[in-house]
């Protein structure tokens, strides 16, 4: 055990020291986690008027009062604003291409997560209070909002690499965001949907990036949490080994090429 963790400790340093390196990077520009910070505070104040709007007398929609379906948006938010869609490439370095770009998105992603998350619970705690029983929440929604990080970076990383077959990926990278507002439960949660159509979408990649991570920190429930935290990890395996059949064939394709 002892040896198999010496092993692996050069190649722990390497993409560890690319993830602290890509976060370090993130502090150099504090307008743009402001400008972040900003959108998603006028995101929380448009939609907590709507949801006051729509819930009327009771303040309930589906079971969620508008103080959960605030906090809700606030923490969907976090995920998707921490990322940004660029992907840079590197392939004749030292090092494996997918890992490589993966612990940079990591890094990327977890430090703007924390700016954000607290514009964003600034404006939660102005508009509605505070979310009831988010102390005892926050080890499992946490550890959900950190896989569907995980998902979010490797759907970047899988969009990346078919730069090898396009020559924009843009398309990809917003049919993607889309499906994840959709059927993610970016704005809403799939509790709001036609019930065969929050069945189906709960069990798409997309809601393990959004809506579950979410609905366990301002609904907690243990029987949730481990069927949410199954498929978290059953997708990033699933994802990863797609990212890495992707980059392997593409490589073969600059080779055949003279590349």
């Amino acid at each position: 055990m002892i040896a198999a963790v010496a092993r692996c400790a050069p190649w722990l340093r390497r993409y560890g020291r690319a993830l602290t390196y890509a976060g370090r990077d993130q502090l150099a520009y504090p307008a743009a986690l402001l400008t972040r910070g900003v959108l998603l505070v006028i995101f929380v104040f448009v939609f907590n008027t709507l949801w006051r709007a729509i819930a009327g007398g009771d303040g309930q929609l589906r079971g969620l009062t508008v103080v959960q379906l605030t906090w809700y948006l606030v923490f969907t938010e976090m995920v998707e604003l921490a990322q940004d869609g660029s992907i840079a490439y590197g392939l004749v370095r030292p090092y494996s291409y997918p890992l490589f770009a993966l612990a940079r998105a990591l890094g990327q992603a977890l430090t703007k997560t924390v700016p954000i998350g607290v514009a964003g619970a600034v404006v939660a705690l102005a508009l509605v209070g505070p979310l009831p029983g988010l102390a005892a929440a926050l080890p499992r929604g946490l550890t959900l909002l950190a896989g569907a990080l995980l998902l979010n970076c490797l759907w970047m990383l899988i969009i990346g690499i078919t730069a090898f077959w396009f020559e924009s990926v843009l398309p990809f990278h917003w049919i993607h965001q889309k499906l994840v507002f959709i059927v993610g439960g970016m704005f809403f949660p799939l509790d709001l949907l036609p019930p065969w159509l929050a069945g189906l979408a709960a069990r798409l990649p997309f809601a393990f990036q959004a809506y579950w991570p979410a609905r366990m920190l301002v609904d907690p429930a243990p029987e949730l949490f481990r069927a949410a935290l199954l498929g978290t990890a059953l997708y990033a395996v699933a994802l990863g080994g797609v990212a890495l059949t992707l980059f392997r064939l593409g490589m073969r394709r600059v080779q055949a090429h003279g590349g």
